[in-house]
């Protein structure tokens, strides 16, 4: 995804993502796979949405 939406080799897509992980700005999530392949998520998002849950009061589907 980020080799085709970036326009680079797979190899600098790799480094790249590589690069942000080494850097805390991305974690691999094992537990999610897209298509098969590997999912990384944006730790500062994550806990944005995580915060801002909190202070809503989190929800259940259907109530």
């Amino acid at each position: 995804m980020v080799e085709n939406l970036a326009g680079i080799s797979k190899a600098t897509a790799y480094r790249t993502v590589d690069a942000l992980t080494d850097a805390g700005l991305l974690r691999q999530e094992p537990s999610i796979k897209v298509r098969g392949q590997k999912a990384w998520v944006v730790r500062a998002v994550v806990k944005a949405l995580e915060d801002f849950a909190d202070r809503a009061g989190r929800r259940t589907f259907g109530s």
